[in-house]
Parts: structure tokens; sequence; C-alpha cells
């Protein structure tokens, strides 16, 4: 099995939603979705084409072939080790580490 529920975990976390939020959204239980990011079950391509539109993200960064690119504006955090976090947030001037 592919590690794509760490993509999924970053991609929902990186939109601010909880899973419940994304479950509701595509049409699924809340169980059934935190299924996928512990990659106990693979989900369906249709399934990884909604949660793309719904992240606002190609299906290739939620299957680990691309990493997403930044876009100005936006935040993007990290978890180094467990309990370290850094955090970067995209200006139109560059990236600026938190």
């Amino acid at each position: 099995m592919t590690d794509i529920g760490q993509h999924l975990r970053a991609a929902r976390t990186a939109q601010r939603m909880t899973g419940e939020e994304v479950a509701k959204k595509v049409g699924m239980s809340a169980a059934a979705y935190r299924r996928y990011e512990r990659n106990e079950v693979e989900p369906s391509i249709s399934r990884v084409m909604k949660l793309a539109a719904l992240y606002k993200c190609s299906v290739d960064v939620l299957v680990g072939i691309q990493t997403p690119q930044p876009q100005p504006g936006r935040q993007i955090d990290f978890e180094l080790r467990e309990g370290e976090k850094f955090s970067i947030e995209i200006g139109i001037s560059g990236v600026v580490g938190k």
C-alpha cells in the first residue's frame, strides 16, 4: 500500500479542516475517511479526485508523485519530529519562516 494517508492528512490540515468536515463534503462517513488517513484502506481514484478538488491540489500531490506548489498568502505547516513544528508563510516576495 502507498502512504497516501500521510498525503491526505497533510492536505487536510493545510486546508484547516477536520476529518469529519472532509467526510461530509465528499459524501462518506468520518470512520471511512479515517481509514484512508491511517492507510488501512486505499481510496478509489474517483474518491481521490474528489479529495484533490476539495483540497485544491492535484491528484499527483495526494498520491505522492509530486510535492505541493506553494501559493502566495498561504501558510504551510510541517511536523519535523514528534512535537516539533515549523511553519512557513508564502508571501509575494518569497518564503518567510516562522
